[in-house]
């Protein structure tokens, strides 16, 4: 659904997509096509217009060789349709209360038809696309907001902030450093959330080690508490470089 939204909203609503439904309906674009249905004597073709609609009006070209039955399945309207013969063609309208009008061809087969074919409406599918992008933003946010309250604990006493940070540029230097409950948690500053981060390496026996670590809102939380690290950032001449020490309590 997302890619098929922003493909409409970029190409224009005189191309949007026909799309495969997860009822495994041939679903075509309200408003943006016409779409043909492929039907067979003996088979039945089933329409099924868009949730929470109702059928006020259906004009059937030719009544004669073409049977169509209004009906509903849950929440959505339905057409059943039924030609008499194949090698036939005629064309149909159906209205509804929300004030939507369904243009639809009607062609018979004799060995061929769709059994399924349903409807979306490409603009209602962008808003909730676009909705739910604000949603995942908004609850995004909001876990960062809450980060800083909710680690790592609420006794400040328990936490060890023996850490000093020196040299390096003040870009990538931490806020604060402190480490509780077997986590080093670094602050970073707000800037670095729209730049490159460091990487972290801890210093063992004189040798740096690659550390991995996870970003929640402005820290980055490491497992463990390393004596030595250090947060490195570029490379050649243009490498910054800050040193964290902690020191034992």
């Amino acid at each position: 659904m997302k890619e098929a939204s922003f493909n409409w909203e970029a190409a224009g609503e005189k191309n949007a997509e026909t799309l495969t439904g997860d009822d495994g309906s041939v679903e075509y674009p309200y408003g943006a096509s016409q779409p043909v249905v492929a039907c067979s004597p003996l088979h039945l073709c089933v329409v099924k217009l868009q949730e929470g609609e109702t059928i006020s009006n259906v004009a059937l070209g030719d009544s004669v060789r073409w049977k169509v039955q209004a009906a509903s399945a849950g929440k959505f309207p339905t057409l059943v349709i039924k030609p008499t013969r194949s090698d036939i063609k005629t064309n149909l309208t159906v209205m509804t209360d929300a004030g939507r009008i369904y243009y639809m061809t009607l062609v018979s087969y004799s060995n061929k038809w769709v059994p399924l074919i349903s409807f979306y409406d490409p603009q209602k599918m962008v808003e909730t696309v676009n909705h739910k992008s604000i949603l995942d933003s908004k609850a995004a946010q909001a876990e960062a907001d809450k980060t800083v309250a909710t680690m790592p604990g609420e006794d400040i006493t328990a936490m060890d902030f023996g850490f000093v940070s020196m040299g390096g540029s003040s870009d990538i230097k931490p806020v604060r450093v402190f480490a509780s409950a077997g986590h080093t948690y670094i602050q970073m500053p707000d800037a670095l959330k729209t730049k490159d981060a460091p990487a972290i390496f801890s210093l063992v026996n004189g040798e740096q080690q690659l550390v991995n670590f996870r970003v929640k809102g402005d820290y980055y939380i490491v497992d463990g508490v390393p004596e030595k690290m250090n947060l490195v950032l570029g490379a050649g001449n243009n490498t910054k470089i800050v040193n964290i020490l902690h020191k034992q309590k």
